[in-house]
């Protein structure tokens, strides 16, 4: 059995605090690493970057397609980063904010573990933990290499769920509101989730008195008016919650009621079908790889095993809360897959599963430190669990995946930084780290520190590890996108503000290094979901790029499509493949694209410009 004998309760705030700052540098900077402006891979920076740089230069991008769309990306995020980058640089803005959520979220991982197994240490091995790459339908929340509205919301959202957990129910949701300017779905999720803990209250058994036995499968809920009033209205102080929420979220409330007069000028049947080109893999849950369903259902086969190590206090208020997860993503499966509805979509349900990832970390955690606790053989189960959740890393890094686009685009999640982090400085660089984690270990378990210690240790070594990998990214992979840097660089510099362009739709961030208006690309499709209108443009702009839908690729363009679509578009400029064998007056070539001006392609009469 787990021992359950601790001392007092630790408080030595200061360690604690250099503690969580040090693990936010070893996350930032020692696995995820950071991440800025860079073109040609599988992130929504080519998206986000823009709309920031349109909101604090309205000159640039005139007439964008994708930034003309900004106001139905509802998030008060990019907005606010547009403003402060004309005071701020924005990559060192955007790097600031990085390390602030992702100490946020390494904070609230500690407290969440500390609130669900009290004086157990569980806080230090859920933030380890955190580190892992559990399975997520619709796309992983839980790890970026920079920051987005979505993982900043995220750090404040499992704030709130602390918080929750600590009895502070108005504090919380005042950051669930907060949260939900900058992301009002992932609000949504963790609202949902405390709404269904609150409805099992009701169910919740009472004790019974000693002269009644109880029966097997007995549930005796008091649902007194009494009793309902001290659970509710005094200790959740259920009237005020939805109060404090609403008048945070105010703002974002207003701005998305305010796009309901904008007219829907896209058929559902349409909408759906684009959304299943564009979206399958985050909205869809027919489509997701059956993969991904089976390690899910491994890893809540280890949650349900980890009950034999302790189960948390609010264990009953945890399998509600996932409970409510669950319902939200049935309802995303019988209002996406059988009935379509729109608004469902929009919402992406299936995505909140996120949140369960979390609830079943801390389990783990829990489990992990009751084994450091017993035998020597269970004490290598405890480190062949941290190398299991490891493992998808090392995967990743050895044999990068295929992204879903229609054509091949490797994902690397080797960290960018690499090149200037040098082993031995790092290890120098987790030496007080771990001094911190054994002095806050001799307060919680004082025998076992030592374990502990070469657990988190290796634990580090493991999930960092596959940042010293070299790329196995194909060379030819590499060299288009640094090619395609310096092109944008080129047309940067060397063309007039309000120039527009026609590029090769599967290539990305052409307005972050060119920053000029584009006809669009595939990833531009992202932002869809939440115009259903724009979304139909979108798709007819890639189809006269060469998208076919049936084989889910884009053919090369030759050069009557490349005078159709300049023409149809009134584009000034086009940047080709070379291997697309454009004629025309080239202004700027490397070794994979050539820029023609429009004006000089040999385009004959057919078209005119």
């Amino acid at each position: 059995m787990f021992n359950n004998t601790v001392p007092t309760r630790f408080k030595p705030y200061p360690l604690l605090l250099i503690f969580l700052a040090l693990a936010t540098l070893m996350v930032t900077f020692g696995v995820h690493g950071f991440e800025h402006g860079a073109v040609n891979n599988f992130r929504d920076q080519s998206v986000q970057l823009p709309i920031i740089y349109s909101y604090a230069d309205h000159g640039l991008f005139p007439g964008d397609f994708l930034v003309s769309t900004r106001s139905h990306y509802v998030t008060f995020f990019y907005p606010l980063l547009g403003l402060a980058s004309r005071i701020v640089p924005l990559h060192w803005l955007m790097l600031s904010l990085y390390i602030v959520a992702t100490g946020i979220t390494l904070t609230a991982c500690y407290l969440l573990g500390e609130s669900l197994y009290p004086r157990r240490g569980v806080g230090i091995g859920a933030m380890i933990l955190y580190l892992a790459y559990f399975p997520n339908l619709g796309g992983d929340y839980t790890h970026s290499p920079f920051v987005t509205h979505t993982t900043f919301a995220v750090s404040l959202q499992l704030l709130a769920l602390a918080l929750i957990f600590r009895k502070k129910p108005l504090w919380a949701a005042f950051l669930l509101g907060l949260a939900a300017n900058i992301n009002a779905m992932t609000s949504l999720f963790v609202t949902a989730a405390w709404a269904s803990a609150l409805l099992g209250r009701m169910f919740q058994p009472v004790s019974l008195p000693a002269s009644e036995t109880p029966r097997r499968f007995h549930l005796r809920a008091d649902l007194s008016l009494k009793s309902f009033w001290q659970r509710y209205w005094v200790e959740e102080k259920l009237l005020l919650v939805p109060i404090v929420m609403g008048l945070a979220a105010a703002p974002v409330i207003y701005w998305r009621l305010s796009l309901l007069d904008v007219p829907t000028q896209a058929p559902l049947n349409d909408y759906v079908s684009i959304m299943r080109l564009r979206l399958w893999y985050a909205v869809f849950p027919f489509s997701v790889d059956p993969m991904l369903y089976l390690l899910m259902g491994l890893i809540t086969a280890t949650w349900l095993y980890s009950f034999r190590y302790g189960k948390p206090r609010q264990h009953g208020q945890v399998v509600w809360m996932m409970g409510g997860i669950f319902t939200l993503c049935l309802i995303g499966t019988i209002f996406t897959e059988v009935f379509p509805v729109e608004f469902v979509i929009q919402l992406q349900l299936i995505r909140s599963s996120w949140l369960l990832n979390y609830f079943i970390l801390f389990y783990l955690a829990n489990m992990a430190g009751a084994l450091l606790r017993r035998s020597p053989q269970h004490v290598l189960a405890a480190f062949g669990l941290v190398s299991a959740l490891a493992a998808a890393r090392w995967v990743l890094g050895l044999f990068p995946t295929t992204h879903p686009t229609p054509y091949r685009l490797l994902v690397d999640f080797n960290n960018p930084w690499t090149a200037n982090l040098q082993p031995v400085l790092f290890a120098l660089l987790m030496l007080p780290l771990l001094w911190s984690v054994w002095n806050i270990q001799r307060h919680h378990t004082p025998r076992y520190a030592h374990r502990f210690v070469l657990w988190f240790a290796f634990a580090i070594a493991i999930f960092t590890g596959p940042m010293f990998l070299d790329s196995t990214i194909p060379t030819s992979q590499i060299k288009t996108a640094e090619n395609w840097a310096d092109v944008q660089h080129w047309i940067r510099y060397h063309t007039p503000q309000d120039a527009t362009f026609i590029t090769p739709p599967q290539l990305d961030g052409f307005r972050i290094g060119a920053q000029r208006t584009q006809l669009g690309d595939w990833k531009d499709g992202t932002v869809g979901i939440f115009d259903e209108a724009w979304v139909m443009e979108w798709r007819t702009r890639m189809v006269d790029m060469g998208l076919d839908e049936t084989t889910f690729s884009f053919k090369p363009l030759n050069q009557p499509q490349i005078c159709y679509v300049a023409s149809k578009y009134a584009m000034d400029y086009a940047v080709v493949f070379n291997s697309w064998d454009i004629s025309g007056e080239v202004v700027y070539t490397n070794d994979s694209f050539s820029v023609y001006p429009v004006a000089t392609l040999n385009c004959g009469k057919r078209v005119r410009f």
